[in-house]
């Protein structure tokens, strides 16, 4: 990629120079369901050189002549019939270069290679010809199959190209029973041009890719490529190899060779696919062999045993079946460092842009002399309404205007406000299991309020409409402490809820929003309201810093109006000081920057966490659920030890535990064994050993 090129969603220009913005492909993984798009490199005999070729399945099988040079069932094809086993789409690139085409008299095969020396062709006589006008049918084979025909033709440059051939409409067309192309040629495959199908394939969506060279140094560049990519710009898939015991959560090692061939690459493209279509909440541990080679297993226990704790990836077998023993990557890396904290779900302070806050504090102190020492508006600064409504615009295509936006110290000052706003008449509902300062806030101002259960898809309509509530409070699009994400449907119930009543109003939490791992996000309640029922909520503490207490709400433009007749005799709560400096952290692009910096922080960090519970002997007693959104998951206990006594043990290791049950009401029967495991303000580096201390809190039952 030149300097100051790129491809880019949002702004994020660093190097000098003219940015583009190619939007050619989907971004690699936009969401779950974008599984199964794998990319592989191969020598062949047929197709075009330095391209990349993608490929559906449904085309695959109905195409591979076209595209291959082959019949589906031909054994030339078979790397390619192993990937699509489980992958839905193939970016393939050829690696063999410099080919020379096959010809003869009257074509030039389509693509250099070998396969173009099956290629003939026939000219016949047409049915319509005459002795004063010759007309010829012309027909394209490859080996014994026609693959195009044209009749009537009188002259060479009356044909159309096809699939197969160029034909040359200089020569002089005369029948011939057929006439081979000849002498095509593969040419050879280069190290160099494996660099060229890297280069390619920044541009391009995949969830895996796969390395089909023995070749170490080839390997490593493969290696380094994926963590350039994971590390630095954030484009998570993992890569396929041979062998190569990288330590890194991004590398997958496949072990077995082939039988006769125990040194063969032959499986890469078979787990290529397989990683590639696996789904993240699934595994491929036990997996059965689906492919056409015959796997060499020939390790004995010890050996598979080893493997595990190495970190290849490795075939067994079971009775006659050949299954994957273990679904894992080769990170192995652990330390010796102590303590870790899974309860807290701020972010650490080494995150925080310090160097550039404190620029933008100085810049504002010199530049807004006046206006730091006015008055601010009740809903605070327009200027940084109006940075705000800009970023809901771009980011949660939440439409909406500055004077809807009210700037405030933190949420829980914002829900106290609104508690005065709506009225001390009205009865709330909160989630259960829910935030539990919700409840307490209520407590205070000594307002009604209900706890309504959750389902799967999040807080229970009909609970809901039984409790007699007006205004309910709820965190959709990733709910704490379960992580349920609301789907669409369920949204547009709770609309429907809230449209029954003029009293009935939403407050929509989005405290974390910022934080999806992958894909798009669920569509916000407001931006899909069109009855002004949702008042949203949304925090700087979460994506900043805890102390730095900015939070907004967004209210619907008559209750907006209502708002400031009733309530503008407050004053912003938020110092001039930070409203003018964020306002600029915003408006300057350094946000953006930082959401997307942290975003691949911590999902670097929520893979490594995943990645040291799948290889410790945790995983045999824990259930991990997560929803690729937020800062923490669940993590499910198979124990017969109380909750309270895991977390003592917990706490006497350095460990800090929260469970499920805490943040029930009425705890239901089966909460307990469920913990949440917050990876925000955990210590990278602390993370096997902190794996490894939890396992000690299971392990002596």
């Amino acid at each position: 990629m030149a300097l100051g090129g790129g491809t880019f969603l949002t702004q994020n220009k660093i190097l000098p120079g003219a940015y583009i913005n190619f939007i050619s492909v989907a971004q690699a993984s936009a969401t779950l369901s974008d599984r199964g798009i794998a990319t592989i490199p191969l020598d062949m005999n047929w197709g075009p050189e330095g391209e990349v070729v993608t490929v559906e399945l449904g085309d695959f099988q109905k195409d591979s002549q076209k595209i291959f040079g082959y019949a589906y069932t031909a054994d030339e094809l078979k790397p390619m019939r192993e990937i699509f086993k489980h992958a839905q789409t193939v970016h393939f690139f050829r690696l063999n270069s410099s080919g020379t085409k096959a010809a003869c008299t009257y074509a030039t095969a389509k693509y250099p290679g070998t396969r173009g020396n099956d290629l003939r062709i026939v000219i016949e006589e047409n049915e319509n010809s005459q002795a004063e006008a010759k007309l010829y049918d012309v027909s394209t084979f490859l080996g014994t199959v026609q693959v195009d025909q044209q009749k009537g033709i009188s002259k060479m440059s009356d044909l159309k190209n096809n699939d197969y051939v160029d034909f040359i409409s200089t020569a002089t067309i005369a029948l011939t029973a057929t006439t081979p192309l000849t002498n095509g040629a593969n040419g050879s495959v280069e190290d160099a041009t494996y660099q060229t199908y890297l280069d390619k394939m920044e541009a391009y969506t995949f969830n895996a890719m796969g390395c089909p060279s023995t070749k170490s140094t080839l390997a490593d560049l493969f290696v380094s490529y994926c963590k350039r990519l994971r590390d630095e710009v954030g484009k998570k898939f993992q890569v396929v190899t041979f062998r190569n015991l990288a330590d890194y959560e991004g590398v997958v090692s496949v072990k077995n060779g082939v039988v006769g061939n125990t040194e063969s690459p032959d499986l890469i493209p078979w787990a290529t696919g397989v990683v590639a279509g696996t789904a993240v909440n699934k595994s491929a541990t036990n997996m059965t062999y689906d492919g056409e080679y015959e796997v060499d297993t020939d390790y004995t226990q010890t050996e598979l045993e080893n493997g595990i704790l190495e970190g290849s990836f490795m075939f067994h077998l079971v009775d006659d079946e050949v299954r994957v023993l273990e679904d894992i990557n080769t990170f192995v890396s652990v330390t010796d460092e102590k303590s870790a904290d899974f309860s807290s779900n701020q972010t650490r302070p080494e995150h925080f842009p310090f160097s550039v806050w404190a620029k933008l504090i100085r810049e504002t102190m010199q530049e807004r002399n006046t206006e730091l020492m006015t008055k601010s508006p009740c809903g605070g600064i327009r200027e940084l309404r109006e940075a705000i409504a800009g970023y809901l615009r771009q980011f949660r295509d939440i439409h909406v205007e500055p004077e809807q936006i009210f700037v405030g110290a933190g949420t829980e000052y914002l829900y106290g406000l609104l508690v005065q706003f709506l009225g001390f008449d009205k009865i709330y509902a909160i989630e259960n299991p829910g935030y539990e300062k919700i409840a307490q806030i209520y407590d205070s101002y000594q307002v009604d309020y209900r706890f309504i259960d959750m389902d799967t898809q999040g807080i229970r309509i009909d609970r809901l409409e039984e409790s007699g509530a007006d205004v309910v409070h709820i965190s959709p699009s990733h709910h704490f402490p379960t992580g349920i994400i609301t789907p669409v449907s369920r949204r547009y119930e709770l609309l429907s809820w809230a449209a029954k009543s003029d009293s009935r109003y939403i407050i929509e939490d989005d405290y974390d929003s910022e934080f999806r791992m992958t894909g798009r996000p669920i569509p916000a309640l407001q931006s899909i309201d069109i009855m002004e029922k949702v008042i949203y909520i949304n925090t700087f503490s979460k994506s900043l810093s805890s102390t730095l207490r900015i939070s907004y709400m967004v209210l619907p433009p008559s209750l907006a109006a209502r708002f400031l007749r009733k309530m503008s005799f407050y004053s912003c709560t938020v110092s001039n000081f930070e409203q003018y400096a964020l306002m600029r952290f915003i408006r300057e692009g350094f946000f953006e920057k930082h959401i997307n910096r942290m975003r691949n922080a911590y999902h670097k960090k929520r893979d490594c966490l995943l990645s040291a519970i799948k290889k410790s002997p945790l995983s045999s007693l824990v259930t991990i659920t997560e929803e690729d959104a937020g800062l923490h998951f669940l993590m499910r206990v198979d124990t017969n030890i109380s909750d309270s006594v895991i977390m003592e043990r917990a706490l006497a290791r350095g460990l800090r535990l929260t469970c499920l049950s805490q943040y029930y009401h009425q705890p239901p029967e089966n909460v307990e064994h469920i913990f949440i495991i917050n990876y925000s303000y955990l210590e990278t580096d602390h993370i096997s050993e902190a794996v490894r201390l939890l396992y000690e809190c299971l392990d002596d039952q």
